[in-house]
């Protein structure tokens, strides 16, 4: 997370504390998800997600932020 903040200079200790957890596949167990593919699912949606005053989403936002997490799952 902290990588991530930095290169897209967007940093928030908040979101940083919050993804402690994800740390090794959540909690460090290697068996959820991965916590940098977590974390970078986090930024992109910190940089194009959708927002909360437009949580019904009609222009299609969260597809687009899906389909970038996508692009760094085949990497």
């Amino acid at each position: 997370m902290e990588a991530r903040q930095d290169v897209f200079n967007i940093r928030n200790d908040a979101v940083f504390k919050a993804a402690t957890g994800l740390a090794a596949g959540s909690v460090m167990t290697c068996d959820g998800s991965c916590g940098a593919y977590s974390g970078a699912s986090m930024i992109l949606g910190r940089l194009v997600g959708r927002e909360w005053d437009n949580l019904s989403d009609p222009e299609g936002v969260s597809f687009q932020t899906h389909r970038l997490a996508r692009k760094c799952r085949q990497k």
